[in-house]
């Protein structure tokens, strides 16, 4: 993370043709190191909540790439952990500081809607992840919803293993958690972004600006479960919710 800066600069030093980034810190970065090479994201969480653009069909400026609805799926992620754990009455909200607000709120206000508590954290270096859990001891929570940011995707482990030894439930965006650890994760898939922001250089490179190519969101979005957790943390996940589940990790 703290590296960022400099590398952009020197991108920018070099006169590359496309700067290609992802997650919140990477891209405004990148934004202010430059307003005239074009810049391609290959995910933002929210786009317009960040101010990445203005507008997703008009991006407008040197930059666009892809969004994928994470204040949307915030709050679906309560309705899916009262059905894995339908007893939960406080869930704690882990964020990465730099990311935008919308994701923490649109969570708080799907919890009150279930007469659910629900209290955000956030880090902003590594240290603080497990400052931010030690606040989740304290606090009594009882599950966790992790939302998207690099400095929680390079910790995805670490944020796994902590909850796991608490044994709160987590549920994450990226599927990749789920692998690392993570009990639940449902998003679309990343993986599939980045390869689709090729498709944006490729555009670009054959002179398409950066502000006429539509911000693009995702269609689909996978349910992934990883049973090894569930058993580590005592908890039965529901048939039903497994027949669902996209991947199932053993």
């Amino acid at each position: 993370m703290e590296q960022l800066r400099s590398m952009a600069l020197e991108l920018v030093r070099a006169n590359v043709d496309i700067i290609v980034t992802s997650g919140a810190a990477g891209i405004q970065i990148a934004r202010e190191a430059t307003n005239k090479l074009p810049i391609v994201f290959a995910r933002a969480g929210d786009a317009l909540d960040q101010g990445i653009v203005q507008n997703l069909a008009h991006p407008g400026g040197n930059i666009t790439g892809s969004s994928w609805f994470a204040p949307e799926l915030s709050g679906k992620s309560i309705d899916i952990l009262r059905e894995i754990s339908p007893n939960i009455s406080h869930v704690a909200i882990f964020r990465e500081a730099a990311a935008g607000a919308a994701s923490a709120t649109a969570a708080q206000t799907a919890a009150r809607r279930y007469g659910i508590k629900a209290t955000i954290f956030q880090a902003r270096t590594p240290p603080e992840i497990e400052t931010a859990f030690d606040g989740m001891t304290d606090a009594q929570v009882d599950a966790v919803i992790v939302l998207e940011g690099l400095l929680i995707s390079n910790n995805s482990r670490r944020i796994a293993g902590l909850a796991n030894n608490n044994r709160l439930p987590t549920i994450f965006f990226d599927s990749a958690s789920v692998d690392a650890g993570g009990l639940v994760s449902y998003g679309p898939n990343f993986t599939q972004m980045h390869i689709r922001a090729a498709y944006f250089v490729d555009r670009i490179l054959k002179g398409t600006k950066p502000s006429d190519l539509p911000v693009e969101q995702p269609t689909k979005f996978d349910l992934a479960v990883n049973m090894s957790t569930a058993k580590q943390i005592g908890l039965n996940i529901p048939a039903t919710f497994l027949l669902r589940a996209d991947r199932v990790v053993e």
